[in-house]
Protein backbone atom coordinates (compact mmCIF):
# COMPACT_ATOMS: atom_id res chain seq x y z
CA UNK A 1 0.00 0.00 0.00
CA UNK A 2 1.74 3.29 -1.10
CA UNK A 3 1.08 6.65 0.59
CA UNK A 4 -1.71 8.05 -0.82
CA UNK A 5 -3.62 4.45 -0.97
CA UNK A 6 -2.97 4.65 3.10
CA UNK A 7 -4.63 8.29 3.24
CA UNK A 8 -7.44 7.19 0.99
CA UNK A 9 -7.72 4.01 3.67
CA UNK A 10 -7.74 6.94 6.80
CA UNK A 11 -10.02 9.05 5.19
CA UNK A 12 -12.51 6.09 4.71
CA UNK A 13 -12.85 6.19 8.90
CA UNK A 14 -13.65 9.84 9.00
CA UNK A 15 -17.73 10.35 9.75
CA UNK A 16 -18.22 13.27 7.86
CA UNK A 17 -17.52 10.70 4.81
CA UNK A 18 -19.08 7.98 5.69
CA UNK A 19 -22.04 8.91 3.36
CA UNK A 20 -19.66 9.20 0.61
CA UNK A 21 -18.01 6.92 -1.85
CA UNK A 22 -14.79 6.54 -2.85
CA UNK A 23 -14.18 6.46 -6.62
CA UNK A 24 -10.88 5.06 -7.64
CA UNK A 25 -11.23 6.37 -11.50
CA UNK A 26 -12.14 10.18 -10.01
CA UNK A 27 -9.21 10.27 -7.21
CA UNK A 28 -12.67 11.46 -5.15
CA UNK A 29 -14.98 11.00 -2.56
CA UNK A 30 -18.13 11.06 -4.37
CA UNK A 31 -22.24 11.69 -2.75
CA UNK A 32 -25.34 12.36 -4.57
CA UNK A 33 -28.25 14.31 -3.46
CA UNK A 34 -31.51 15.03 -5.40
CA UNK A 35 -29.31 16.59 -8.54
CA UNK A 36 -26.72 17.59 -6.34
CA UNK A 37 -23.08 16.30 -6.43
CA UNK A 38 -20.72 17.05 -3.61
CA UNK A 39 -16.98 15.66 -3.88
CA UNK A 40 -13.65 15.72 -2.23
CA UNK A 41 -11.08 15.66 -4.64
CA UNK A 42 -7.33 14.17 -3.99
CA UNK A 43 -5.46 15.56 -6.62
CA UNK A 44 -1.47 13.71 -6.24
CA UNK A 45 1.17 13.31 -7.98
CA UNK A 46 4.54 10.97 -7.36
CA UNK A 47 8.02 12.45 -8.23
CA UNK A 48 10.13 9.71 -8.84
CA UNK A 49 10.68 7.75 -5.53
CA UNK A 50 10.63 10.78 -3.77
CA UNK A 51 7.64 12.38 -2.69
CA UNK A 52 4.36 12.20 -3.59
CA UNK A 53 2.26 15.97 -3.45
CA UNK A 54 -1.54 16.13 -2.70
CA UNK A 55 -3.51 18.56 -3.08
CA UNK A 56 -7.46 18.49 -0.78
CA UNK A 57 -10.32 20.38 -2.64
CA UNK A 58 -13.86 20.00 -1.72
CA UNK A 59 -16.53 20.64 -4.96
CA UNK A 60 -20.25 21.26 -5.12
CA UNK A 61 -21.99 20.81 -8.80
CA UNK A 62 -26.18 21.52 -8.75
CA UNK A 63 -26.92 19.76 -12.11
CA UNK A 64 -30.02 22.41 -12.54
CA UNK A 65 -27.92 25.28 -12.62
CA UNK A 66 -25.31 23.31 -15.27
CA UNK A 67 -26.72 20.59 -17.32
CA UNK A 68 -29.18 22.93 -20.13
CA UNK A 69 -26.17 25.30 -21.32
CA UNK A 70 -24.37 22.43 -22.18
CA UNK A 71 -25.43 22.60 -26.03
CA UNK A 72 -24.13 26.37 -25.76
CA UNK A 73 -20.64 25.27 -24.27
CA UNK A 74 -17.40 24.90 -26.15
CA UNK A 75 -15.86 22.48 -24.17
CA UNK A 76 -16.53 18.92 -24.72
CA UNK A 77 -19.47 16.83 -23.56
CA UNK A 78 -17.57 15.27 -21.18
CA UNK A 79 -15.66 18.70 -19.61
CA UNK A 80 -18.79 20.14 -19.28
CA UNK A 81 -20.55 17.43 -17.30
CA UNK A 82 -17.44 17.62 -15.11
CA UNK A 83 -17.84 21.22 -14.33
CA UNK A 84 -18.66 22.63 -10.69
CA UNK A 85 -20.05 25.41 -9.14
CA UNK A 86 -18.23 26.14 -6.46
CA UNK A 87 -14.81 24.68 -5.57
CA UNK A 88 -13.27 25.09 -2.01
CA UNK A 89 -9.06 24.40 -1.91
CA UNK A 90 -7.38 24.19 1.91
CA UNK A 91 -5.78 27.70 1.41
CA UNK A 92 -9.16 29.04 0.89
CA UNK A 93 -9.76 28.60 3.74
CA UNK A 94 -6.22 29.09 5.76
CA UNK A 95 -4.57 25.93 5.27
CA UNK A 96 -1.75 25.02 3.20
CA UNK A 97 -2.58 24.25 -0.27
CA UNK A 98 -0.95 20.81 -0.96
CA UNK A 99 0.96 18.77 1.40
CA UNK A 100 4.30 16.89 0.50
CA UNK A 101 4.42 13.14 1.52
CA UNK A 102 7.96 10.74 1.61
CA UNK A 103 7.48 8.03 -1.07
CA UNK A 104 8.49 5.93 1.52
CA UNK A 105 6.04 7.00 3.70
CA UNK A 106 8.92 8.06 6.68
CA UNK A 107 7.03 11.36 7.42
CA UNK A 108 3.32 10.05 7.72
CA UNK A 109 3.09 10.45 10.65
CA UNK A 110 4.06 14.00 11.01
CA UNK A 111 2.20 14.87 7.84
CA UNK A 112 -0.98 12.71 7.61
CA UNK A 113 -2.55 14.94 11.09
CA UNK A 114 -1.88 18.02 9.06
CA UNK A 115 -3.58 16.80 6.18
CA UNK A 116 -6.50 15.42 7.64
CA UNK A 117 -7.39 18.52 9.80
CA UNK A 118 -6.98 20.82 6.15
CA UNK A 119 -9.37 18.15 4.64
CA UNK A 120 -11.87 17.70 7.18
CA UNK A 121 -12.09 21.79 7.81
CA UNK A 122 -12.31 22.14 4.01
CA UNK A 123 -14.95 19.13 3.47
CA UNK A 124 -17.05 21.07 6.58
CA UNK A 125 -17.19 24.33 5.17
CA UNK A 126 -17.99 23.90 1.50
CA UNK A 127 -20.73 20.94 2.16
CA UNK A 128 -22.46 23.12 5.21
CA UNK A 129 -21.64 26.15 3.53
CA UNK A 130 -23.01 25.52 -0.40
CA UNK A 131 -25.74 22.64 0.79
CA UNK A 132 -28.37 23.57 -1.02
CA UNK A 133 -28.79 26.17 -4.17
CA UNK A 134 -30.36 29.00 -1.93
CA UNK A 135 -27.14 28.54 -0.27
CA UNK A 136 -25.58 29.14 -3.36
CA UNK A 137 -27.57 32.24 -4.22
CA UNK A 138 -26.90 33.53 -0.86
CA UNK A 139 -23.48 33.35 -0.84
CA UNK A 140 -22.56 34.12 -4.35
CA UNK A 141 -25.10 36.09 -6.31
CA UNK A 142 -27.01 37.94 -3.65
CA UNK A 143 -23.64 39.99 -2.53
CA UNK A 144 -23.40 41.28 -6.47
CA UNK A 145 -27.16 42.42 -6.54
CA UNK A 146 -26.18 44.38 -3.51
CA UNK A 147 -23.27 45.92 -4.35
CA UNK A 148 -20.98 44.15 -1.90
CA UNK A 149 -18.70 42.26 -4.42
CA UNK A 150 -18.04 41.47 -8.14
CA UNK A 151 -18.60 38.14 -10.14
CA UNK A 152 -15.35 36.62 -11.16
CA UNK A 153 -12.85 38.25 -13.24
CA UNK A 154 -12.52 35.38 -15.29
CA UNK A 155 -14.38 32.85 -17.76
CA UNK A 156 -18.14 32.66 -18.00
CA UNK A 157 -19.75 30.08 -16.01
CA UNK A 158 -20.88 32.12 -13.31
CA UNK A 159 -22.94 33.84 -16.32
CA UNK A 160 -25.21 30.67 -16.44
CA UNK A 161 -25.32 29.75 -13.42
CA UNK A 162 -26.04 33.16 -11.63
CA UNK A 163 -28.74 33.73 -14.27
CA UNK A 164 -30.17 30.44 -14.02
CA UNK A 165 -30.06 30.79 -9.81
CA UNK A 166 -32.17 33.91 -10.04
CA UNK A 167 -34.72 32.93 -12.65
CA UNK A 168 -35.39 29.60 -10.60
CA UNK A 169 -35.51 30.89 -7.23
CA UNK A 170 -36.61 34.33 -7.89
CA UNK A 171 -38.38 34.49 -10.69
CA UNK A 172 -40.14 38.06 -10.27
CA UNK A 173 -36.41 39.71 -9.53
CA UNK A 174 -34.86 37.48 -12.69
CA UNK A 175 -35.13 40.99 -14.82
CA UNK A 176 -33.26 43.18 -12.20
CA UNK A 177 -30.96 39.93 -11.62
CA UNK A 178 -30.42 39.73 -15.52
CA UNK A 179 -29.41 43.23 -16.24
CA UNK A 180 -26.64 43.23 -13.58
CA UNK A 181 -25.46 40.17 -14.85
CA UNK A 182 -25.34 41.61 -18.10
CA UNK A 183 -24.01 44.59 -17.16
CA UNK A 184 -20.66 42.95 -16.26
CA UNK A 185 -20.99 40.78 -19.18
CA UNK A 186 -20.78 43.81 -21.23
CA UNK A 187 -17.50 44.89 -19.21
CA UNK A 188 -15.81 41.78 -19.04
CA UNK A 189 -16.04 42.04 -22.85
CA UNK A 190 -14.39 45.42 -23.04
CA UNK A 191 -11.91 44.23 -21.01
CA UNK A 192 -10.81 41.58 -23.26
CA UNK A 193 -11.93 38.50 -20.90
CA UNK A 194 -11.58 35.70 -23.49
CA UNK A 195 -14.07 33.11 -21.54
CA UNK A 196 -16.74 35.87 -22.30
CA UNK A 197 -15.97 36.90 -25.44
CA UNK A 198 -16.64 33.60 -27.63
CA UNK A 199 -19.77 34.17 -26.42
CA UNK A 200 -20.10 37.27 -27.95
CA UNK A 201 -23.00 38.10 -30.22
CA UNK A 202 -24.84 34.57 -28.70
CA UNK A 203 -25.67 35.90 -25.61
CA UNK A 204 -29.60 37.13 -26.51
CA UNK A 205 -30.05 33.12 -28.68
CA UNK A 206 -28.89 31.93 -24.94
CA UNK A 207 -31.42 34.16 -22.82
CA UNK A 208 -34.19 33.23 -25.14
CA UNK A 209 -32.73 29.82 -24.53
CA UNK A 210 -32.82 30.14 -20.95
CA UNK A 211 -36.33 31.65 -20.68
CA UNK A 212 -37.87 29.45 -22.46
CA UNK A 213 -37.09 26.63 -19.90
CA UNK A 214 -40.01 25.41 -17.23
CA UNK A 215 -37.86 24.42 -14.14
CA UNK A 216 -40.56 23.60 -11.79
CA UNK A 217 -39.92 19.83 -12.01
CA UNK A 218 -36.43 20.66 -10.64
CA UNK A 219 -35.14 19.84 -13.81
CA UNK A 220 -34.88 21.85 -17.12
CA UNK A 221 -37.42 21.48 -19.32
CA UNK A 222 -38.68 23.14 -22.88
CA UNK A 223 -42.75 23.64 -22.36
CA UNK A 224 -44.88 21.51 -24.06
CA UNK A 225 -46.39 23.22 -27.32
Amino acid sequence: MNVYERIVELLKQEPILQDFKYVKSEYAFVKRVNGVKYWLHLYHVFTFNISMTIQPAAYVRYDVLEKWWERFDFRSTRDHRGLYTVGVSTDMIGFYPFFDFDYDGSNFDEMYPLLREATIQCVEYTFSTFKTMEDFYKEKVLPILEGKNEPPQLGSTWVFEYLTAGRILYPESYEKIKEIVMYYVEQRTLSGEPGIIKYKGKWGEILAYLESLDFSSGKAKLPKK
